[in-house]
Protein backbone atom coordinates (compact mmCIF):
# COMPACT_ATOMS: atom_id res chain seq x y z
CA UNK A 1 0.00 0.00 0.00
CA UNK A 2 1.97 3.43 -1.27
CA UNK A 3 1.91 6.24 1.43
CA UNK A 4 -0.46 8.79 0.82
CA UNK A 5 1.21 11.78 2.45
CA UNK A 6 4.55 10.79 0.74
CA UNK A 7 2.54 11.33 -2.48
CA UNK A 8 1.43 15.00 -0.99
CA UNK A 9 4.57 15.59 -0.03
CA UNK A 10 6.11 15.50 -3.50
CA UNK A 11 3.09 16.76 -5.55
CA UNK A 12 2.79 19.63 -3.88
CA UNK A 13 6.18 20.83 -4.61
CA UNK A 14 5.60 19.92 -7.81
CA UNK A 15 2.52 22.08 -7.61
CA UNK A 16 4.54 25.19 -6.02
CA UNK A 17 7.20 24.92 -9.37
CA UNK A 18 3.76 24.77 -12.24
CA UNK A 19 1.39 27.37 -10.60
CA UNK A 20 3.83 29.59 -8.60
CA UNK A 21 6.67 31.48 -8.28
CA UNK A 22 10.04 29.48 -9.21
CA UNK A 23 12.55 29.29 -5.91
CA UNK A 24 16.17 28.13 -6.59
CA UNK A 25 16.58 24.81 -3.89
CA UNK A 26 15.17 24.00 -0.84
CA UNK A 27 15.25 25.57 2.60
CA UNK A 28 17.20 23.52 5.15
CA UNK A 29 16.34 23.28 8.64
CA UNK A 30 16.09 27.10 10.40
CA UNK A 31 15.23 28.48 13.76
CA UNK A 32 13.80 32.15 13.56
CA UNK A 33 13.05 34.62 15.79
CA UNK A 34 10.71 37.12 14.83
CA UNK A 35 9.19 40.52 16.30
CA UNK A 36 11.02 43.71 17.89
CA UNK A 37 13.44 42.96 20.49
CA UNK A 38 12.12 45.39 23.45
CA UNK A 39 8.30 44.28 22.31
CA UNK A 40 6.52 41.31 23.76
CA UNK A 41 5.53 38.77 21.02
CA UNK A 42 3.96 35.22 20.96
CA UNK A 43 3.40 32.97 17.67
CA UNK A 44 0.32 30.81 17.65
CA UNK A 45 -0.09 29.60 14.21
CA UNK A 46 1.55 29.05 11.36
CA UNK A 47 0.75 27.86 7.63
CA UNK A 48 2.83 27.50 4.77
CA UNK A 49 1.21 27.80 0.85
CA UNK A 50 2.39 25.96 -2.19
CA UNK A 51 4.00 28.95 -3.09
CA UNK A 52 6.76 27.90 -0.41
CA UNK A 53 6.10 31.57 1.46
CA UNK A 54 4.85 30.61 5.13
CA UNK A 55 2.61 32.76 7.47
CA UNK A 56 3.03 33.33 11.19
CA UNK A 57 0.27 34.49 13.35
CA UNK A 58 0.27 35.89 16.63
CA UNK A 59 0.06 38.85 19.46
CA UNK A 60 2.43 40.97 21.47
CA UNK A 61 2.75 44.69 22.88
CA UNK A 62 2.33 47.34 20.52
CA UNK A 63 5.01 50.63 20.59
CA UNK A 64 3.53 52.09 23.48
CA UNK A 65 3.23 48.85 25.27
CA UNK A 66 0.27 49.69 27.15
CA UNK A 67 -1.79 47.24 24.75
CA UNK A 68 -1.47 43.97 22.60
CA UNK A 69 -2.14 43.83 19.08
CA UNK A 70 -2.69 40.44 16.74
CA UNK A 71 0.08 40.34 13.73
CA UNK A 72 0.55 38.42 11.12
CA UNK A 73 3.66 38.08 9.02
CA UNK A 74 4.78 36.78 5.72
CA UNK A 75 8.61 34.98 5.70
CA UNK A 76 9.99 33.05 2.21
CA UNK A 77 10.71 29.29 2.33
CA UNK A 78 14.19 30.21 3.64
CA UNK A 79 12.38 32.36 6.80
CA UNK A 80 13.72 35.63 5.78
CA UNK A 81 11.15 38.11 7.28
CA UNK A 82 8.98 39.54 4.60
CA UNK A 83 6.35 41.63 5.84
CA UNK A 84 4.19 42.02 9.21
CA UNK A 85 0.83 43.48 9.97
CA UNK A 86 -1.12 44.37 13.05
CA UNK A 87 -4.33 44.41 14.17
CA UNK A 88 -6.24 45.58 16.67
CA UNK A 89 -7.01 49.39 18.36
CA UNK A 90 -5.61 51.42 21.05
CA UNK A 91 -8.85 50.73 23.69
CA UNK A 92 -8.21 46.79 23.87
CA UNK A 93 -6.15 44.32 24.39
CA UNK A 94 -5.95 41.57 21.38
CA UNK A 95 -4.96 38.11 22.26
CA UNK A 96 -4.88 35.67 19.55
CA UNK A 97 -5.43 31.74 20.16
CA UNK A 98 -5.79 29.96 16.49
CA UNK A 99 -4.96 30.85 12.84
CA UNK A 100 -6.78 28.84 10.60
CA UNK A 101 -5.77 28.94 6.92
CA UNK A 102 -9.04 28.75 4.94
CA UNK A 103 -6.62 28.42 2.12
CA UNK A 104 -3.18 29.74 0.66
CA UNK A 105 -5.03 33.34 0.21
CA UNK A 106 -7.20 33.65 3.19
CA UNK A 107 -6.73 33.00 7.06
CA UNK A 108 -9.03 33.53 10.25
CA UNK A 109 -7.25 34.56 13.29
CA UNK A 110 -9.51 34.07 16.55
CA UNK A 111 -9.19 35.03 20.08
CA UNK A 112 -10.10 37.57 22.66
CA UNK A 113 -10.67 41.43 22.91
CA UNK A 114 -10.97 42.98 25.90
CA UNK A 115 -11.21 46.16 27.26
CA UNK A 116 -9.06 47.55 29.19
CA UNK A 117 -9.26 46.30 32.52
CA UNK A 118 -12.29 44.89 32.05
CA UNK A 119 -14.34 41.60 30.07
CA UNK A 120 -12.78 39.97 27.47
CA UNK A 121 -15.04 39.24 24.20
CA UNK A 122 -14.84 36.44 21.38
CA UNK A 123 -12.60 38.08 18.50
CA UNK A 124 -12.07 36.75 14.28
CA UNK A 125 -10.61 38.12 12.03
CA UNK A 126 -10.48 37.15 8.09
CA UNK A 127 -7.82 38.57 6.32
CA UNK A 128 -5.92 37.57 2.85
CA UNK A 129 -2.33 36.73 2.27
CA UNK A 130 -1.48 40.57 1.91
CA UNK A 131 -2.64 40.91 5.33
CA UNK A 132 -5.70 43.02 4.15
CA UNK A 133 -8.80 42.34 6.14
CA UNK A 134 -11.93 41.05 4.47
CA UNK A 135 -14.72 40.72 7.40
CA UNK A 136 -14.34 41.37 11.05
CA UNK A 137 -16.32 39.54 13.94
CA UNK A 138 -16.37 40.74 17.39
CA UNK A 139 -18.98 41.33 20.18
CA UNK A 140 -19.46 43.07 23.11
CA UNK A 141 -21.13 41.68 26.36
CA UNK A 142 -21.02 42.51 30.29
CA UNK A 143 -19.11 39.07 31.46
CA UNK A 144 -16.09 37.30 30.02
CA UNK A 145 -15.95 35.31 27.19
CA UNK A 146 -13.27 34.36 24.26
CA UNK A 147 -12.31 32.17 21.27
CA UNK A 148 -10.02 29.52 21.91
CA UNK A 149 -10.68 27.46 18.87
CA UNK A 150 -12.11 27.38 14.81
CA UNK A 151 -12.48 24.54 12.16
CA UNK A 152 -14.38 24.54 9.25
CA UNK A 153 -17.20 22.69 7.56
CA UNK A 154 -16.66 21.53 4.34
CA UNK A 155 -20.00 23.55 2.66
CA UNK A 156 -18.03 26.12 4.38
CA UNK A 157 -19.40 26.89 7.24
CA UNK A 158 -17.34 27.52 9.88
CA UNK A 159 -17.57 26.68 13.68
CA UNK A 160 -15.80 28.56 16.93
CA UNK A 161 -15.39 27.39 20.07
CA UNK A 162 -14.20 28.99 23.73
CA UNK A 163 -15.33 29.61 27.11
CA UNK A 164 -17.75 32.04 28.67
CA UNK A 165 -18.72 33.14 32.27
CA UNK A 166 -22.16 31.40 33.30
CA UNK A 167 -23.89 34.88 34.36
CA UNK A 168 -26.62 32.51 36.72
CA UNK A 169 -23.70 31.06 38.32
CA UNK A 170 -20.22 32.79 37.80
CA UNK A 171 -18.80 29.64 36.80
CA UNK A 172 -16.87 28.63 33.17
CA UNK A 173 -19.18 27.23 30.77
CA UNK A 174 -18.04 25.71 27.25
CA UNK A 175 -19.75 27.62 24.39
CA UNK A 176 -19.34 27.68 20.63
CA UNK A 177 -20.98 29.62 17.54
CA UNK A 178 -21.20 28.13 13.95
CA UNK A 179 -21.50 31.15 11.31
CA UNK A 180 -21.47 30.93 7.77
CA UNK A 181 -18.37 31.91 5.59
CA UNK A 182 -19.12 36.03 6.21
CA UNK A 183 -19.08 35.39 10.34
CA UNK A 184 -22.81 35.38 10.15
CA UNK A 185 -24.23 33.31 13.34
CA UNK A 186 -26.47 30.66 12.17
CA UNK A 187 -26.09 28.48 15.35
CA UNK A 188 -24.61 28.49 19.20
CA UNK A 189 -24.40 25.44 21.66
CA UNK A 190 -22.52 25.29 25.19
CA UNK A 191 -21.86 22.90 27.56
CA UNK A 192 -21.41 22.57 31.65
CA UNK A 193 -22.37 21.30 34.84
CA UNK A 194 -23.64 24.21 37.31
CA UNK A 195 -20.54 25.02 39.91
CA UNK A 196 -17.75 23.14 37.81
CA UNK A 197 -15.27 25.23 35.15
CA UNK A 198 -15.51 23.82 31.63
CA UNK A 199 -12.79 25.64 29.34
CA UNK A 200 -12.17 24.62 25.47
CA UNK A 201 -8.79 24.81 23.96
CA UNK A 202 -9.50 23.74 20.18
CA UNK A 203 -12.36 21.95 18.21
CA UNK A 204 -12.38 20.62 14.76
CA UNK A 205 -14.76 19.38 12.34
CA UNK A 206 -14.97 15.36 11.55
CA UNK A 207 -15.86 14.22 7.93
CA UNK A 208 -19.12 13.26 8.60
CA UNK A 209 -20.00 16.85 10.14
CA UNK A 210 -19.46 16.18 13.80
CA UNK A 211 -18.42 18.94 15.84
CA UNK A 212 -15.65 17.81 18.23
CA UNK A 213 -14.15 19.70 21.35
CA UNK A 214 -11.63 19.52 23.58
CA UNK A 215 -10.75 21.00 26.73
CA UNK A 216 -10.62 20.90 30.52
CA UNK A 217 -13.29 20.59 33.23
CA UNK A 218 -12.51 21.09 37.29
CA UNK A 219 -13.57 17.02 38.89
CA UNK A 220 -13.48 18.02 42.43
CA UNK A 221 -11.99 21.32 44.23
CA UNK A 222 -8.55 20.82 43.22
CA UNK A 223 -8.08 18.46 40.19
CA UNK A 224 -8.59 19.50 36.68
CA UNK A 225 -8.67 17.05 33.97
CA UNK A 226 -8.90 17.04 30.18
CA UNK A 227 -12.40 16.00 28.46
CA UNK A 228 -14.29 15.55 24.96
CA UNK A 229 -17.48 17.03 23.82
CA UNK A 230 -19.22 16.42 20.55
CA UNK A 231 -21.88 18.42 18.89
CA UNK A 232 -23.85 17.55 15.59
CA UNK A 233 -23.25 19.81 12.79
CA UNK A 234 -25.73 22.25 14.37
CA UNK A 235 -24.98 22.60 17.62
CA UNK A 236 -27.14 20.07 19.33
CA UNK A 237 -24.92 17.61 21.83
CA UNK A 238 -24.31 14.31 21.14
CA UNK A 239 -21.92 13.17 23.87
CA UNK A 240 -18.45 13.74 26.20
CA UNK A 241 -16.29 12.05 27.90
CA UNK A 242 -13.60 12.93 30.59
CA UNK A 243 -9.71 11.73 29.80
CA UNK A 244 -7.09 11.41 32.87
CA UNK A 245 -6.35 9.25 35.69
CA UNK A 246 -7.72 12.03 38.14
CA UNK A 247 -4.43 13.43 38.71
CA UNK A 248 -4.24 16.92 37.68
CA UNK A 249 -4.15 17.06 33.57
CA UNK A 250 -5.20 19.20 30.61
CA UNK A 251 -6.11 19.01 26.98
CA UNK A 252 -4.00 21.82 24.31
CA UNK A 253 -5.16 20.58 21.12
CA UNK A 254 -6.94 18.24 19.39
CA UNK A 255 -6.55 16.86 15.57
CA UNK A 256 -8.01 14.07 13.30
CA UNK A 257 -5.62 11.38 11.45
CA UNK A 258 -6.22 10.20 7.98
CA UNK A 259 -8.28 7.48 9.67
CA UNK A 260 -11.02 9.94 11.02
CA UNK A 261 -9.67 9.38 14.43
CA UNK A 262 -9.08 12.11 17.02
CA UNK A 263 -6.08 12.59 18.83
CA UNK A 264 -6.17 14.90 21.77
CA UNK A 265 -2.40 16.29 22.72
CA UNK A 266 -2.00 17.88 26.53
CA UNK A 267 -0.19 17.25 29.57
CA UNK A 268 -0.77 15.26 32.83
CA UNK A 269 0.63 14.59 36.55
CA UNK A 270 2.00 11.30 37.19
CA UNK A 271 2.14 9.10 40.42
CA UNK A 272 5.76 9.54 40.57
CA UNK A 273 6.09 13.02 40.16
CA UNK A 274 3.80 16.51 40.82
CA UNK A 275 5.23 17.78 37.16
CA UNK A 276 4.01 17.08 34.23
CA UNK A 277 4.58 15.05 31.35
CA UNK A 278 2.96 14.80 27.96
CA UNK A 279 -0.27 13.20 27.52
CA UNK A 280 -1.69 11.91 23.98
CA UNK A 281 -4.86 10.06 23.69
CA UNK A 282 -6.79 8.56 20.83
CA UNK A 283 -10.60 8.81 20.49
CA UNK A 284 -12.89 6.93 18.43
CA UNK A 285 -15.64 9.31 18.18
CA UNK A 286 -18.47 7.09 16.39
CA UNK A 287 -18.29 4.87 19.62
CA UNK A 288 -17.28 8.11 22.01
CA UNK A 289 -14.74 6.00 23.35
CA UNK A 290 -10.69 6.45 24.63
CA UNK A 291 -9.36 4.03 22.17
CA UNK A 292 -5.61 4.47 24.13
CA UNK A 293 -4.27 7.04 26.09
CA UNK A 294 -0.13 7.44 26.66
CA UNK A 295 2.20 9.85 28.85
CA UNK A 296 5.15 10.76 26.85
CA UNK A 297 7.74 11.07 29.92
CA UNK A 298 10.13 13.54 30.21
CA UNK A 299 12.34 14.80 33.29
CA UNK A 300 10.83 15.15 36.86
CA UNK A 301 10.60 18.73 35.22
CA UNK A 302 7.43 20.12 33.48
CA UNK A 303 6.47 18.70 29.71
CA UNK A 304 3.63 19.50 27.72
CA UNK A 305 2.48 19.30 23.83
CA UNK A 306 0.49 21.60 22.72
CA UNK A 307 0.00 20.47 18.65
CA UNK A 308 -0.22 17.88 16.11
CA UNK A 309 -0.08 16.52 13.16
CA UNK A 310 0.91 13.58 11.10
CA UNK A 311 4.57 11.96 8.91
CA UNK A 312 4.19 10.88 5.67
CA UNK A 313 4.39 7.39 7.04
CA UNK A 314 1.37 8.03 9.73
CA UNK A 315 2.98 8.83 12.64
CA UNK A 316 2.10 11.09 14.81
CA UNK A 317 4.13 14.65 15.11
CA UNK A 318 3.89 16.70 18.75
CA UNK A 319 4.84 20.33 19.29
CA UNK A 320 5.05 21.82 22.90
CA UNK A 321 7.58 22.14 25.52
CA UNK A 322 10.21 20.35 27.28
CA UNK A 323 12.94 19.88 30.35
CA UNK A 324 16.31 19.30 27.97
CA UNK A 325 18.29 17.86 31.30
CA UNK A 326 21.57 18.63 28.65
CA UNK A 327 21.18 22.30 29.06
CA UNK A 328 18.74 22.68 31.50
CA UNK A 329 16.12 24.80 30.52
CA UNK A 330 12.52 24.50 29.02
CA UNK A 331 12.99 24.13 24.98
CA UNK A 332 10.64 23.97 22.07
CA UNK A 333 10.41 20.40 21.55
CA UNK A 334 9.11 17.94 18.72
CA UNK A 335 8.29 14.58 19.34
CA UNK A 336 7.74 12.01 17.06
CA UNK A 337 5.28 8.70 17.95
CA UNK A 338 4.00 5.41 16.15
CA UNK A 339 0.57 5.29 15.91
CA UNK A 340 0.10 4.02 19.19
CA UNK A 341 1.37 7.03 20.36
CA UNK A 342 4.87 5.28 22.10
CA UNK A 343 7.72 8.15 21.71
CA UNK A 344 10.30 7.31 18.54
CA UNK A 345 12.18 10.19 18.37
CA UNK A 346 12.73 13.60 20.12
CA UNK A 347 14.24 16.96 19.19
CA UNK A 348 14.81 20.36 20.74
CA UNK A 349 15.02 23.65 19.77
CA UNK A 350 15.69 27.22 21.10
CA UNK A 351 18.64 28.70 23.22
CA UNK A 352 16.80 30.71 26.06
CA UNK A 353 15.41 29.11 29.59
CA UNK A 354 12.09 29.17 28.54
CA UNK A 355 10.43 28.19 25.02
CA UNK A 356 7.20 26.98 23.87
CA UNK A 357 6.35 25.51 20.91
CA UNK A 358 2.05 26.62 19.75
CA UNK A 359 1.58 25.22 16.74
CA UNK A 360 3.28 23.08 13.54
CA UNK A 361 2.02 22.04 10.92
CA UNK A 362 3.70 20.35 7.45
CA UNK A 363 5.85 22.26 5.13
CA UNK A 364 5.53 21.63 1.66
CA UNK A 365 9.08 20.50 0.83
CA UNK A 366 8.86 17.87 3.63
CA UNK A 367 9.36 18.23 7.29
CA UNK A 368 7.07 20.18 9.98
CA UNK A 369 7.18 24.32 10.39
CA UNK A 370 6.16 24.96 14.13
CA UNK A 371 5.24 28.25 15.94
CA UNK A 372 5.95 29.51 19.38
CA UNK A 373 7.98 31.38 21.64
CA UNK A 374 10.78 32.71 23.59
CA UNK A 375 9.49 33.57 26.94
CA UNK A 376 13.49 35.19 28.02
CA UNK A 377 13.62 37.22 24.91
CA UNK A 378 9.85 37.93 23.98
CA UNK A 379 9.73 36.97 20.87
CA UNK A 380 8.06 35.00 18.11
CA UNK A 381 10.13 31.26 17.08
CA UNK A 382 9.64 30.38 13.93
CA UNK A 383 11.39 26.52 12.84
CA UNK A 384 11.65 24.48 9.88
CA UNK A 385 12.73 20.84 10.54
CA UNK A 386 13.60 19.48 7.42
CA UNK A 387 14.49 15.78 8.61
CA UNK A 388 12.76 14.16 11.22
CA UNK A 389 15.23 11.09 10.89
CA UNK A 390 12.51 8.41 10.72
CA UNK A 391 10.14 7.01 8.33
CA UNK A 392 11.18 9.22 5.32
CA UNK A 393 11.74 6.87 1.90
CA UNK A 394 12.01 7.33 -1.35
CA UNK A 395 9.50 6.43 -3.60
CA UNK A 396 10.93 4.04 -6.45
CA UNK A 397 9.16 5.65 -9.27
CA UNK A 398 8.51 4.31 -13.34
CA UNK A 399 8.46 6.78 -16.10
CA UNK A 400 4.80 6.93 -17.92
CA UNK A 401 2.68 9.58 -19.93
CA UNK A 402 -0.92 9.82 -18.92
CA UNK A 403 -3.26 11.62 -21.88
CA UNK A 404 -4.93 13.92 -22.25
CA UNK A 405 -4.31 16.16 -19.24
CA UNK A 406 -6.14 18.43 -19.20
CA UNK A 407 -8.99 15.36 -19.40
CA UNK A 408 -12.82 16.22 -19.33
CA UNK A 409 -15.01 14.70 -17.20
CA UNK A 410 -16.33 11.08 -17.77
CA UNK A 411 -13.68 10.31 -20.18
CA UNK A 412 -11.11 7.50 -21.25
CA UNK A 413 -7.47 8.22 -19.64
CA UNK A 414 -4.50 6.69 -21.21
CA UNK A 415 -1.13 5.14 -20.52
CA UNK A 416 2.09 4.81 -22.31
CA UNK A 417 2.79 2.15 -20.19
CA UNK A 418 0.52 -0.28 -18.84
CA UNK A 419 -0.27 0.13 -15.03
CA UNK A 420 -1.41 -2.24 -11.89
CA UNK A 421 -3.25 0.80 -9.98
CA UNK A 422 -4.54 4.08 -9.96
CA UNK A 423 -5.73 6.26 -7.40
CA UNK A 424 -7.13 10.24 -7.18
CA UNK A 425 -6.85 12.25 -4.49
CA UNK A 426 -8.27 15.48 -4.14
CA UNK A 427 -5.96 19.01 -3.30
CA UNK A 428 -6.36 18.22 0.18
CA UNK A 429 -5.27 14.62 0.33
CA UNK A 430 -8.60 13.53 0.57
CA UNK A 431 -8.50 10.05 -1.08
CA UNK A 432 -10.68 10.05 -3.86
CA UNK A 433 -10.83 6.78 -5.91
CA UNK A 434 -8.16 3.80 -5.98
CA UNK A 435 -8.08 0.92 -7.89
CA UNK A 436 -6.62 -2.35 -8.51
CA UNK A 437 -6.47 -4.07 -11.26
CA UNK A 438 -5.65 -7.71 -11.97
CA UNK A 439 -3.82 -7.66 -15.00
CA UNK A 440 -1.61 -5.03 -16.24
CA UNK A 441 -3.98 -1.81 -18.12
CA UNK A 442 -3.49 1.16 -21.22
CA UNK A 443 -6.55 2.56 -20.23
CA UNK A 444 -9.66 3.65 -17.73
CA UNK A 445 -12.52 5.49 -18.14
CA UNK A 446 -11.92 7.98 -15.70
CA UNK A 447 -14.95 7.97 -12.46
CA UNK A 448 -17.34 10.46 -12.43
CA UNK A 449 -15.74 13.16 -10.16
CA UNK A 450 -16.27 16.91 -10.51
CA UNK A 451 -13.97 19.68 -12.56
CA UNK A 452 -10.54 20.47 -10.93
CA UNK A 453 -7.14 19.64 -9.96
CA UNK A 454 -6.17 16.61 -8.25
CA UNK A 455 -2.92 14.75 -7.37
CA UNK A 456 -2.38 11.23 -9.06
CA UNK A 457 -0.42 8.28 -8.60
CA UNK A 458 -0.09 5.26 -10.63
CA UNK A 459 1.83 1.77 -9.71
CA UNK A 460 3.29 -0.49 -12.25
CA UNK A 461 5.10 -3.85 -10.77
CA UNK A 462 5.88 -2.02 -7.24
CA UNK A 463 7.16 1.30 -8.59
CA UNK A 464 5.55 4.51 -8.72
CA UNK A 465 4.28 7.22 -11.22
CA UNK A 466 2.91 10.70 -9.47
CA UNK A 467 1.83 13.48 -11.53
CA UNK A 468 -1.11 16.21 -11.58
CA UNK A 469 -3.99 15.81 -13.62
CA UNK A 470 -6.40 18.73 -14.83
CA UNK A 471 -10.02 17.77 -14.99
CA UNK A 472 -12.27 20.21 -17.08
CA UNK A 473 -15.89 20.30 -17.49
Amino acid sequence: MFNYFLLMRKVLSILALIFCEFSFGQPNSFVKFSGPPQLISYGHGVHQSLSGSIYLAGYGDDVSTLYSLISFTKFDEFGSEIDTKYYGDSLHHFMLMRMLAINDNSFLLVGSKMIHGGNNNPYALLIDSTGSVIWENSSTSTFNSWFTGVSKFPNGNLVFSGAATDTLNGDLNLFGVITDSLGSTLHSFSFGDVGFNETSENCLVTNEGTIVVCGDKLINTSIVNPYVVAFDSTGNYLWDMTIGSHLNSGSKNLFIDRSNNVIVIGESATTSSPQFDIQISKIDVASASVVWMKLLQGTDMSDAGFALSETVDGHYVVAGYGHDSIYSTKRVVMIVTDTSGNELSKQYFGSSPINIGYEICPSIYGGFLIAGADFVNNQEILIYQKELGIGIEEVNEFSTSVYPNPISVNSKINFSDPIDQFTLLSISGQLIFSKRFDYPISSFMLPFITSGVYFLELEQRGKRFQSILTVTE
